[in-house]
């Protein structure tokens, strides 16, 4: 069921969207219908078409890139990270390389590591059954964990999560 104005034609569902509506559109004194000004619509600008796979490619390969050059810089030997220290940000800062980017709380997109640090963080190491280990280090308002551990032929540190508590 619905209510139609006799005046201006306003639709509403309600008997009291009724009333309120007369009572201010209608019986408002100082309310003077002027017509609307009228607008000139902007022209419309022709969108560029962009090729979608061209610009995915590029993507792609700028990806590659940041992954070859950052994987130069990343740690190929153990962090020797004992349990119950702290660890300050300039350790961390010398640890991984400057252009380390993390999830926050498992999330797209990626953010540099570096401007999330805190001045320090307790570290807590738990060791796993096949010699790898889950390295955490709680800070006030973050916590960053990574593992790290043998893999064939070499050593592997993986790349830190971060959370926000």
């Amino acid at each position: 069921m619905g209510f139609i104005c006799k005046e201006c034609g306003y639709k509403t569902t309600t008997e009291g969207g009724m009333k309120l509506h007369y009572k201010v559109a209608h019986t408002s004194p100082s309310m003077v219908k002027t017509p609307p000004a009228t607008i000139e619509p902007k022209p419309k600008q022709v969108k560029k078409k962009r090729d979608i796979l061209a610009s995915a490619d590029a993507m792609l390969k700028e990806k590659q890139q940041q992954y070859a050059a950052l994987k130069k810089k990343w740690p190929k030997k153990a962090t020797n990270i004992g349990s119950e220290e702290k660890i300050s940000a300039a350790k961390l800062k010398k640890m991984f390389p400057k252009e380390t980017t993390v999830f926050v709380n498992g999330r797209l997109p990626a953010v540099p590591l570096y401007p999330k640090l805190e001045s320090s963080y307790a570290v807590s190491v738990k060791k796993m059954k096949n010699d790898w280990i889950a390295v955490s280090l709680i800070g006030k308002k973050t916590k960053i964990a990574w593992k790290e551990g043998p893999f064939p032929k070499n050593y592997r540190v993986t790349i830190p999560s971060l959370q926000t508590k």
